[in-house]
């Protein structure tokens, strides 16, 4: 990445068209609203009200500037893991605007994300395939998330760096970076399927070529293999952090549990079963949250299914499948379409795709979804 004018000029046109897919239907949505009379104020405070008290954003901004506390009603803050709300803070010391720190956060790892997708989609697929990934990761219909005070941007870059690194075999790299995505979210942990796997690949290689030369086999064993290990280190920091703070390794579990959150783990069928019971009390959210949940799971299923069909690398389909299995563990699973745009192996396996219809007509049904969920977003509803 990043060795030639040529290159630069590749991440550039990637970056800059990664964050206009945001703001022209952020804007779009707003002359929308505003023509249906859904809203009267300009854009700017239109858009700061609708993205500054929207679902956990609200949270985010308060740990940039507050960080956590040790009491009080804002000790349940411990179920935000820390990475992303540090990052903002970092930054708060040029703008002194958390709000604007969040958003910058947010979008520049969202541009660099997709240049760093391309960049590993290139490393298995033709250009045009490596292309309509990154297309089909800018059309998720719920990427309205990229682009405002939400983990997703941040997350994505590093779950997609992770990835670049292991492909690479620096081993040292992969790990740290895998490490920081799991200080940003839980699902980082799952990283270590991907990363053992091409470590365990990459040692038996080096051994197959030691005994060439007749070399014992723990002496072709590369060290660096081991620094993958950095990955779970992640999720051990965040419990330190619930212990510093709460003298509690595990307080998060108690917090999420409680209101407002209702957060427990059950198997993956019962969540299932609670969301199709939703789906038929509360028809006026079904569309929007629990009918969603549910589908998701079974185009996932289905995506990992084909994937192996198609024989995408194992290393990627072993972390679909764990990615998928620990997010649908929640238990009040709102913000599973949100979840599931981490799962990077779905684009992959979208651009694998060889039938034009199939691909346009995939495409066209996510670009309708995703104008229809960014608009029920800016207008208020229970995107989340």
């Amino acid at each position: 990445m990043w060795k030639s004018k040529k290159e630069w000029k590749v991440f550039w046109t990637i970056f800059l068209l990664a964050i206009a897919s945001r703001w022209i239907m952020y804007y779009g949505g707003y002359r929308i609203l505003l023509m249906i009379q859904q809203t009267a104020d300009p854009f700017t405070t239109f858009f700061y009200n609708r993205f500054s008290n929207s679902g956990d954003s609200v949270w985010y901004i308060k740990l940039s500037e507050d960080w956590y506390e040790s009491s009080g009603e804002h000790a349940n803050l411990i179920c935000f893991y820390p990475l992303y709300p540090f990052v903002m803070k970092i930054v708060n010391f040029i703008t002194h605007n958390a709000f604007a720190s969040g958003l910058i956060v947010s979008n520049v790892c969202f541009g660099i994300a997709s240049y760093v997708m391309y960049c590993v989609a290139k490393l298995d697929m033709k250009n045009d395939q490596a292309r309509s990934s990154v297309i089909a990761f800018w059309l998720y219909p719920f990427g309205v998330f990229l682009g405002g005070i939400f983990t997703e941007g941040l997350f994505v870059l590093l779950v997609i760096l992770c990835f670049y690194f292991i492909r690479k075999k620096n081993f040292l790299a992969a790990g740290i970076v895998g490490l920081l995505a799991a200080v940003s979210r839980s699902q980082g942990i799952v990283l270590l399927v991907p990363a053992l796997y091409e470590a365990i690949i990459y040692c038996a290689e080096c051994i197959k070529e030691g005994k060439k030369e007749k070399k014992p086999w723990w002496k072709c064993i590369p060290v660096s293999s081991a620094f993958v290990f950095l990955i779970p280190v992640g999720t051990f920091l965040y419990l330190l952090l619930n212990y510093v703070v709460l003298g509690n390794w595990t307080a998060f579990i108690e917090y999420q549990a409680a209101e407002p959150w209702y957060n427990t783990s059950h198997w993956i069928s019962s969540n299932l079963e609670q969301h199709f019971n939703n789906a038929i009390e509360y028809g006026g959210l079904a569309y929007i949250i629990y009918w969603v949940q549910i589908l998701l799971y079974f185009v996932a299923i289905i995506a990992i299914f084909y994937g192996l069909y198609k024989k995408v690398r194992p290393s990627y389909m072993g972390y679909a499948g764990a990615y998928l299995f620990v997010s649908f563990l929640h238990g009040w699973l709102i913000s599973g379409p949100r979840y599931i745009m981490g799962c990077i192996p779905l684009y992959f396996i979208y651009g694998r795709i060889e039938n034009k219809y199939v691909k346009m007509s995939i495409m066209s049904v996510m670009s309708v979804l995703y104008f229809y969920y960014s608009l029920m977003f800016l207008e208020g509803q229970a995107i989340m």
